[in-house]
């Protein structure tokens, strides 16, 4: 009844015709274009803006970390939304999926709406053109920025007076010329341009010709050569812009284009031109087409092309991470929920996770353990065929050249082609001297497969002036080495400790990394288990703990410091010479795949009203002070923000409850760990 009153008086105040509001195509229930909008991801170079189902979320591609950010932009959390824009300078464009809504812009600091109240319905797409100017649409107009006298009216379409298909402009453009290039979902036209030099005026260079079954465009791309690319229901277009000639590319001339109808598309930076249909990826790349697609790529419509990646969203709001011919699905329905933080850890690809020693005061004689997660994405044994083998853990002085440059004071490696050693089972040796090591025994067998995370613990030890090393697999101890007299290997302050990367004569590690930790102390089993679930944040010989979760500060050297305090660690490229180990660089982390739910560490819980209760531990904040209560007692607590900086930490000695001060300062979301207990919290 709301919505037949304010259709009435909207007859009333204008003076349209009742044909702009022609009858749609409905495809399962809902408007054709709005089953298929595609502009739903947008890039400010550092982060992805993503339209969900719910909200608009932002996404770090350094971190990984995901955030819902609707309404900090205006906007309303349950909200679907049609399309989002963005441009460097924090201009947020968007549409919510609501009755009678209006483009709207978030500057910033306030919100600004495009159209007027006679003219309303989603906006499917936005353009900014060279000078950060926004251009919206709503339906079938479009609209000019806020300085021009036509903002509010703006310009109408040729579909708009269709008596049987309601008109909307599915996506928009500039080309290097800065011609603002519309496409369109209509009885008439699909593809035209703005005119600056006439008002009101629209150059349609695309026209479905009667009885001819209309091209419904979804999306438009513009390669350097200012030709626009898009889709329909008959094949690839291209319109070339210097001749005014359109070609269409079908599948009967290149078979790769597959049954589909395409809907998202857009230019990489070596001029490839890519779409996504519900079901795969298409790559045009001047003379040939390339098909790409996985098991979860279903109802796929949005895409975007960031250097040598290309994002693509599904309808289930999962966004694909396609990068070197390999997907990543990411989940975002955590951070859409408010659930919790999508698990995230780091990616080797064939580099090292490395901690250097000299910060660690160690000698021959220290006592440590080296806990982490692993899972391996594949298993290359097979690239040295004469040895076979993947590097694991090694503690190594690569600057003393060969032996120590690959061996040192400790080594392992997976796999091995001897019939002694075969398939994926670890082997850990240590040196005895400059000739020779020792070799460990096989306690309990393992099996180590590639796409499953597993928990290691290396434990360094020393009982009787004999050194031990054991470790431990999921908890249980898998292999021992032989006791040696610890006298007879030396300590080198260059060592690193290194988790992954180049070895002589073995394969580099491919692998996922998350919830790294080093005690200066040997574990035992009670606490290794203990580990593999929360790190023993109140135990002093936690000496560094790295999960990757929250966004981490990595120093201008490129050393990430742990989340805990001060000890750094490194992503290590190895370089060699003659396959022998003999420099390392320091390169960017690559964040990746973290650990499941069901076996990584207490999941953040995020909270409503300011307000979190995580098992026995209460807090809750009030007037920028923190309150934090525990019947069992508090020990230690510490605050940080969302890129992992710590605000504050204390240490309260087994109290029940502790109140901290925080800085006026501060806003948005704080991580507090408290103990064990980790909660997420909110501050207006």
């Amino acid at each position: 009844m709301k919505r037949f009153y304010i259709f009435l008086i909207f007859l009333i105040s204008t003076s349209f015709s009742l044909k702009m509001f022609a009858y749609t195509v409905v495809v399962n229930g809902k408007p054709w274009y709005e089953e298929f909008y595609s502009n739903r991801i947008s890039d400010d170079s550092k982060n992805l803006w993503i339209a969900t189902s719910q909200g608009i979320i932002k996404y770090n591609k350094s971190t990984g970390d995901a955030c819902n950010v609707a309404s900090e932009v205006g906007g309303t959390l349950e909200s679907t939304y049609t399309a989002v824009e963005v441009n460097s300078d924090g201009v947020v464009c968007y549409s919510e999926d609501k009755n009678y809504e209006m483009s709207k812009v978030w500057d910033g600091e306030s919100l600004i709406e495009y159209g007027s109240f006679s003219c309303w319905g989603s906006a499917y797409s936005f353009a900014i053109n060279s000078k950060g100017d926004v251009w919206a649409s709503l339906l079938g107009r479009y609209f000019p920025p806020l300085d021009s006298a036509d903002h509010n009216i703006g310009y109408g379409t040729s579909n708009m007076v269709s008596s049987s298909v309601q008109t909307a402009i599915m996506d928009m453009a500039f080309d290097s010329n800065d011609r603002l290039w519309i496409a369109m979902y209509g009885d008439y036209d699909y593809l035209g341009y703005h005119n600056n030099s006439t008002t009101n005026s629209t150059v349609y260079v695309g026209e479905n010709p009667t009885g001819v079954s209309e091209k419904m465009i979804t999306s438009i791309a513009i390669d350097n050569d200012n030709n626009i690319w898009f889709a329909s229901e008959d094949g690839i277009n291209c319109y070339y812009q210097a001749t005014g000639e359109e070609v269409c590319m079908t599948k009967e001339q290149y078979p790769a284009m597959l049954e589909n109808r395409y809907y998202g598309n857009d230019i990489d930076d070596n001029g490839n031109i890519w779409f996504t249909s519900e079901n795969n990826l298409l790559k045009w790349d001047g003379t040939q087409f390339t098909t790409y697609t996985c098991p979860v790529y279903q109802e796929a419509r949005s895409m975007l092309c960031d250097g040598d990646i290309v994002w693509v969203l599904l309808k289930n709001d999962t966004l694909l991470k396609f990068k070197n011919n390999e997907f990543e699905a990411i989940d975002l329905t955590p951070a859409i929920t408010k659930d919790a933080t999508i698990p995230r850890g780091i990616e080797l690809d064939k580099n090292a996770f490395g901690i250097p020693v000299d910060q660690l005061g160690f000698d021959t004689s220290s006592t440590f353990t080296l806990s982490f997660w692993v899972n391996p994405k594949l298993f290359n044994h097979s690239i040295f065929v004469n040895k076979g083998g993947t590097n694991f853990l090694s503690i190594r002085d690569i600057s003393q050249g060969w032996p120590n440059s690959d061996y040192g004071y400790v080594w392992s490696q997976i796999g091995n082609t001897s019939e002694q050693n075969f398939g994926n089972r670890i082997i850990i040796d240590t040196r005895i001297g400059m000739s020779g090591g020792a070799t460990s025994i096989e306690l309990s067998p393992i099996q180590f497969n590639a796409l499953e995370w597993k928990h290691f613990s290396f434990v360094f030890d020393v009982e009787d002036n004999h050194r031990k090393i054991l470790l431990y697999v999921d908890g249980v101890p898998s292999y021992k080495i032989n006791d040696i007299d610890i006298t007879q290997t030396s300590w080198s302050e260059n060592n690193i400790i290194m988790i992954g990367g180049a070895r002589y004569n073995l394969a580099p590690m491919e692998a996922y990394l998350d919830k790294v930790q080093l005690y200066a102390k040997a574990l035992t089993q009670t606490e290794v288990k203990e580990s593999m679930k929360v790190p023993l944040l109140s135990d002093p010989s936690l000496l560094g703990y790295w999960n990757f979760e929250f966004g981490n500060t990595i120093d201008e050297e490129g050393y990430m410091l742990s989340d805990n305090g001060s000890i750094k660690a490194a992503m290590y490229k190895i370089l060699s010479l003659g396959g022998v180990s003999s420099e390392i660089d320091i390169i960017p982390f690559a964040y990746g795949k973290g650990v499941m739910d069901d076996k990584k560490e207490n999941t953040l819980q995020s909270v409503e009203q300011s307000f979190s209760e995580k098992e026995q531990t209460k807090a809750y904040l009030s007037n920028k002070m923190l309150y934090i209560e525990n019947a069992e007692g508090v020990n230690s607590i510490v605050v940080y923000d969302t890129m992992g900086r710590v605000i504050t930490s204390t240490n309260a000695n087994g109290v029940s409850s502790v109140q901290i001060a925080l800085p006026s300062t501060i806003k948005g979301v704080i991580i507090v760990k408290v103990d064990s207990d980790i909660v997420k919290l909110i501050l207006d």
